[in-house]
């Protein structure tokens, strides 16, 4: 209470300690499997004790201590040590309906313009093949659009996306404009509005003697071009061995645009990376919000925030 009351916070190990000492009382009151609305009454209590704990993004704020949807939360974690530990495993398990928030989920874009017939698509992407003209390529880019959210949402299709529409490879601000399209002018510059990666610099090396040694395809990630990391002049995206030009110059928005290829190209976060990922496309971008699976850290480090 002497923490809270001077930081509005809790460390990381006094809300462990915070945590045993409720779910130990619980189960000493309850048992070792408490009924749900036990679980949930502990959970609003410690957001209606400590108020600026309460994750504003979720449902109801309590959800990073106890998510009676999904059953995870860190009481629940704590539960489910006690029970494991004393053997009393108790009731049958009730399988929950995923969480499916984030890039790969299939969605309808943010814009409506006239959809165009079979022929405008198929004419579309002939020009794109061969016109050099920035105008005409983003023109024509945007009237494929559709067309390319369902193939890059198609397992069988998404790897062939540079090879339709190889202009991503050579005209920088495509994955933006697309990704614009896909959520609106307002979400797709939240990332920006707040700040003014990872990159790897692969000093001494062309941008094609790197393709050429990746060995696996792997989730997008930036690729920064300079002598040293002091000096980087340009960033390029690399999504299965194909290196798409950033359009900005700096690190941040680098980063911005590495975060929309997810969408843009229907790509999962990388395993290492997701939960970060998921707390800027929740806390930041607002994308999916309370129907993206999240770890209860990701939202204890939202409420933490953004106070």
């Amino acid at each position: 209470m002497q923490e809270y009351g001077k930081t509005k916070s809790l460390t990381d190990a006094t809300r462990r300690q915070m945590i045993n000492i409720l779910a130990a009382e619980m189960t000493e009151t309850h048992g070792t499997s408490p009924p749900k609305s036990v679980r949930v009454t502990y959970a609003q209590g410690i957001v209606a004790l400590f108020p600026y704990l309460e994750d504003p993004y979720s449902q109801h704020g309590y959800e990073h201590y106890y998510d009676p949807e999904s059953g995870s939360g860190y009481l629940a974690w704590r539960l489910k040590t006690i029970q494991r530990k004393t053997a009393e495993e108790r009731g049958a398990s009730v399988s929950k309906s995923p969480k499916v928030g984030g890039p790969g989920r299939g969605r309808q874009p943010f814009t409506y313009d006239r959809e165009p017939s079979d022929e405008d698509v198929e004419a579309a992407i002939a020009v794109l093949r061969h016109s050099a003209d920035e105008n005409t390529v983003r023109e024509k880019m945007k009237m494929t659009f559709t067309y390319r959210q369902v193939m890059v949402n198609d397992e069988a299709k998404s790897s062939d996306v540079f090879l339709v529409f190889p202009r991503f490879l050579d005209t920088p601000g495509l994955i933006e404009q697309d990704f614009r399209l896909l959520f609106g002018e307002a979400t797709a510059n939240k990332f920006l509005e707040k700040w003014s990666t990872t990159f790897k610099a692969k000093v001494g090396t062309s941008v094609q003697q790197h393709l050429d040694n990746i060995t696996q395809s792997s989730q997008p990630y930036l690729l920064a071009q300079g002598s040293t990391q002091s000096s980087i002049h340009s960033y390029f995206i690399v999504v299965d061995k194909h290196a798409v030009p950033c359009k900005a110059t700096g690190s941040v928005g680098a980063f911005d645009e590495v975060f929309k290829a997810h969408y843009v190209f229907g790509t999962s976060y990388s395993s290492s990376l997701s939960s970060f990922f998921t707390f800027v496309q929740t806390t930041i971008y607002n994308i999916d919000m309370g129907e993206t699976k999240e770890t209860p850290r990701v939202a204890e480090l939202r409420a933490r925030m953004v106070r």
